[in-house]
């Protein structure tokens, strides 16, 4: 809890702050999970937690696919493309706090709208 209470000092929310001054951290069902949210938004941006859908490759990847893969390479060099079930879509994932995490940039063609 010392590694997680110091990352919280040093970058967690008002909302993570307070938990922890309060000696509430331990007792929040979603503590942990805000905490995990904050931390891959501040030190991975552009990721999201991935979930069960992740599976095998079936297909090869497109080049968009390894065009995501290089730009996810720059942050986390041991990226992975892997395709979801249920969509003929590859995606970069990678590992963050024990959890599988997929590259998800923002579109660039509406980020100016």
């Amino acid at each position: 809890m010392a590694a997680i209470a110091t990352w919280i000092e040093e970058h967690g929310s008002a909302r993570l702050k307070r938990l922890v001054t309060e000696n509430l951290f331990d007792k929040s069902t979603d503590a942990k999970s805000i905490y995990e949210n904050e931390r891959l938004a501040i030190e991975m941006p552009n990721w999201t937690w991935a979930n069960a859908s992740q599976g095998r490759t079936k297909q090869s990847p497109s080049e968009r696919s390894f065009a995501l893969l290089d730009e996810a390479r720059v942050l986390v060099p041991t990226a992975k493309l892997n395709m979801f079930y249920g969509t003929e879509i590859h995606l970069p994932t990678a590992s963050f706090l024990g959890r599988d995490v997929v590259f998800c940039p923002p579109d660039k063609t509406t980020q100016n709208q």
